[in-house]
């Protein structure tokens, strides 16, 4: 069964076995810090979703994710702020392409086969296939169950 293991904030190591991933924690250096999670399917590619900072929920596809977006109040989720910088054109003034706006703070990652981090106890999945979601994919996953931007 693909158990994970979550330090404070993001998970380390997805693997197929428990024991794997027992044998990874028993050289850990903060140990007490991580938790194992053992997910009830085995099968990649599987879905992880970042909600703001460290929550991370699992599911092992994209239709079940669809699933719990649909069943979510979108409003309630968290909100993040981003900076968007455009150009409109070559003499446009600094001022004229810096807009702040609102996000989901949502991020996806998309796991195809066990993943062990390079770093013990800091942030590797950065170089994980991840995407950053804005309303618009919410909203295109809920009604399509696809995400065309993302070849998703």
């Amino acid at each position: 069964m693909t158990t994970v293991l979550e330090t404070r904030y993001f998970f380390e190591v997805i693997l197929d076995t428990r024991q794997e991933v027992e044998e990874y924690l028993s050289v850990h250096p903060e140990k007490e810090s991580c938790r194992l999670i053992e997910l009830a399917f085995d099968k990649y590619p599987l879905v992880v979703l970042e909600i703001d900072r460290g929550n991370f929920k699992y599911f092992e596809n994209i239709n079940s994710f669809r699933n719990y977006l649909k069943e979510t109040d979108i409003q309630d989720i968290p909100k993040a702020k981003a900076v968007l910088i455009y150009s409109k054109s070559d003499d446009s003034t600094d001022e004229d392409c810096i807009k702040e706006i609102i996000t989901p703070a949502l991020t996806i990652y998309i796991i195809k086969g066990p993943y062990k981090s390079y770093y013990v106890n800091e942030d590797g999945i950065g170089s994980l296939e991840h995407h950053h979601l804005e309303y618009c994919d919410v909203y295109e996953l809920i009604a399509t169950g696809h995400l065309k931007r993302f070849g998703i």
